[in-house]
This record gives structure tokens, sequence and C-alpha cells, in this order.
């Protein structure tokens, strides 16, 4: 059963970047103040979170080796989401699912070469490629994804990015708790962004405002579960069962945005669903 804490992960990642697609498309709604409030929400639910489940929070924690993994963590996931969410508000969801999949066989492939406990089983590093691979096909459309100007800057990023990030976050996690380290850096984050785009929040309605904090907080319990993954079964099965994001949200976008069915995206969502059982037969 160790899959279920991944896929509920993915399960919720799915359905909050559904509704962030809905929500971002609303009337005085930016990437500025969208990631305030998402970010408030992940404060709000981390912080929850820390206090039923998570270890205490020592000094030690910022010093030295543990400090600078958690600045760079920090840093990487608030630049991330900034260019997440602008790319987002211009393109299409299932155009941006296919860009985050991108970096996911880079993310396979460096954890295979450069952690001995990611490379014991090759049945499972071959179901994650092979899952990955299927979902960017099903993305594919005359031989490249669309990608939009305002897009690019996110692809770039990830692409580079997103292998060493994976790297630094299963270091990360031997130190801390993936609950505390969530409730640590929305403590760094939100008052950051605070101070940036705070004149943006007027723009927000109340309604509005409440819509993307339900949002932020279903995103950032699937996020704490991605990371307690990650701690528990590594980078590859994880980054494995969450390849059914993408896919999800399809199934999503067809019932919830009227999205078109596409006969590829079925096929490969059901080549991930053999790749999972496979992984989990051989683990």
């Amino acid at each position: 059963m160790n899959f279920l804490i991944p896929f509920i992960g993915a399960l919720l990642s799915s359905g909050a970047a559904i509704t962030d697609k809905i929500l971002l498309g609303g009337k005085g709604i930016t990437y500025k103040n969208f990631s305030i409030v998402s970010f408030l929400a992940a404060l709000f639910v981390a912080g929850i979170a820390f206090f039923a489940f998570g270890t205490p929070i020592t000094i030690e924690l910022f010093k030295g080796y543990a400090g600078l993994l958690l600045i760079f963590t920090t840093v990487t996931i608030l630049i991330s989401n900034l260019l997440y969410f602008h790319a987002l508000k211009n393109d299409l969801l299932t155009e941006m699912q296919t860009v985050t999949l991108l970096a996911n066989v880079p993310i396979i492939l460096a954890a295979f070469i450069f952690f001995p406990d990611e490379n014991k089983n090759l049945p499972i590093l071959y179901a994650a490629l092979i899952a990955s691979l299927a979902v960017i096909w099903s993305h594919w459309e005359k031989g490249h994804p669309f990608v939009k100007r305002k897009t690019w800057p996110f692809l770039i990023w990830v692409l580079i990015i997103a292998p060493i990030e994976a790297a630094v976050f299963k270091q990360i996690l031997t130190i801390w708790h993936p609950i505390s380290l969530q409730f640590a850096r929305e403590i760094i984050i939100v008052p950051f962004l605070g101070f940036m785009y705070a004149d943006s929040l007027k723009k927000v309605s109340p309604r509005s405002f409440a819509a993307i904090f339900f949002t932020g907080s279903i995103l950032t319990l699937g996020s704490i579960l991605f990371f307690i993954s990650y701690s528990k079964f590594g980078i590859i099965r994880t980054t494995l069962i969450f390849t059914l994001q993408p896919l999800l949200t399809y199934m999503g976008g067809l019932v919830l945005l009227k999205e078109k069915f596409h006969k590829k995206k079925m096929i490969a969502f059901l080549i991930v669903l053999i790749s999972i059982t496979a992984a989990q037969l051989f683990k």
C-alpha cells in the first residue's frame, strides 16, 4: 500500500491544478496576488499540520549545511511557483502539465545515477521512464508541445533546476521532517511575497480570496504528501506515481472544463496504471 501516500498527493495536486486554472482567469487575478493568497493558505495548512504532526524546529536546523539546503529549496520553490502561475494564466492547462512532466526524465535519470539506494531496482526505473514518456507523448502534437512565449521561462527553469532540486530535497529530508520543512519554508516566503506584492491584493474580491485560499490549501496537502513520499519511498517511485497527476488533471478537465477527449491521453493513462502496477509487483 506504499502507493497510497503519493497517489492521494497526486489526486489532490490534480484537483488544485484544475481550480488554479479556473481562478487565474478571474477578474483582477494576477500571478502576483494569486501567489500571495496561495502561500498564505500554505502557511495556514502547514502550520496546523506542524503543530499536529511535525517535529520541533531548532536553531540548529537553520545553521551550516542544513541552513543552506533550506535556503536553496525555499528560493527554488518560490521561483518555480511564480513562474508557473505566470505561465498558467496565459497557457493551456494541458500544455502546462506537459512542460512540468518534461522535467521527470532528467529527475529520474539523475536519481538513478547519483543515489545508490535509487538504482537497486531496475524495473522501477524502467516503469518510471515509460510512464513519464507516455504522458509526454500524449500531450505532444505536431512534433512538439505548443509552448507560448510566457511559458518558456518556466520550461527552461524546470529542465535545469528540477534534477538538482530533487537531489537537494532527498538530502534535506534526511535532516528535516517533511511537515516541519514545509512550515519553515512558508514562514520565510509569505513575508517576502507580502512585501513585494501586497498592493496587488486590493484587486482580489473576498469571494476570489476564499476560493484561492481553498485551492491553495488543497495544493499544500498534496505537497506535504509528496515530500513525505520522497522521504519514505525515494525519488523514482514518487515520481512514477505522481506521473498520474496530469492524467487525473485531464480527466477532471473533461468533466469540469469540458475539454475535448483525446485517445492518446487515455492510452497514456492506461500505460501509467500498468507501470505503477508493475513497479508495485517488483518493489
